[in-house]
């Protein structure tokens, strides 16, 4: 099976209205009506000639009649993972987890409609996540470094974010650094950020140190979940974002790096 490839130039609608929405009037209850997504194709369902009756969504399950069956066929969808969560007005919307420009600001790419909601802020530099009352800023005015054998430093400048494209599924940057890309891919409340080195490096040995001056909001700290030391005695295990609850309320994965041959380095 040969891998999709990834939407980062292009963007999909919310929802798209049934051609057979009239059905609907005498089979879901009046108050349901003014619903957004009353009448609507939900995201992902895969039944386009079926009408939802939207007033029996819960968080895992959605109900749905054929089209011109007079109600006589019935189908249910149900998850493992939510269909949908409450907003704040109590009602039950389509979780979706894509990218959507924002319709206040331009160069900003959303996706809130799920419990935690992610954003590519392209003009402020930097990404977003949310949990509750909690945000946590990354990708936040990134910085390459060239270190030698000895660990001194030497900056190649901030990231350019520039030369952009951005679709439903995260953003391209080309050239942030020169012969360095960036991917930063959203999914399910999360964020992803892939550095492509497509250039022969002008450095035969030492790192090259991409730096992240990361935002955690008040209150909040970083600590490591586990002692995992590199051959250098550095520290790459994952991290968490503690709440002054003494509580998770993110968790930044390890950093991993692949060759051109895919192979773990």
């Amino acid at each position: 099976m040969q891998a999709r490839p990834l939407n980062l130039s292009s963007f999909e609608p919310y929802f798209i209205s049934s051609p057979f929405s009239s059905e609907l009037n005498n089979r879901v209850p009046v108050e349901y009506h003014d619903h957004p997504e009353f009448g609507s194709i939900p995201y992902n369902s895969g039944l386009d000639s079926a009408i939802e009756l939207i007033d029996r969504r819960t968080e895992y399950s959605r109900s749905f009649i054929k089209a011109g069956t007079d109600g006589s066929t019935i189908y249910s969808q149900k998850g493992y993972f939510p269909l949908h969560y409450l907003d704040n007005q109590g009602r039950w919307m389509t979780y979706d987890s894509r990218l959507h420009p924002s319709s206040n600001q331009q160069n900003l790419f959303e996706a809130p409609h799920q419990y935690s909601p992610v954003s590519v802020n392209v003009g402020g530099l930097y990404t977003t996540i949310r949990n509750g009352q909690h945000s946590i800023r990354f990708n936040n005015s990134l910085e390459l470094f060239y270190q030698d054998s000895l660990g001194n430093r030497t900056s190649l400048g901030t990231c350019s974010w520039t030369n952009y494209t951005a679709g439903s599924e995260g953003i391209h940057i080309s050239n942030a650094w020169q012969g360095i890309d960036i991917e930063i891919l959203v999914s399910d409340g999360t964020i992803k950020t892939n550095y492509l080195v497509n250039s022969p490096t002008l450095y035969t040995s030492g790192f090259l140190v991409f730096v992240d001056h990361l935002d955690v909001g008040a209150g909040c700290s970083v600590q490591f979940v586990s002692q995992n030391l590199d051959a250098w005695g550095n520290n790459v295990s994952s991290r968490e974002i503690i709440g002054s609850d003494g509580l998770q309320k993110f968790l930044i994965g390890e950093a991993l790096g692949y060759d051109q041959s895919n192979n773990r380095a």
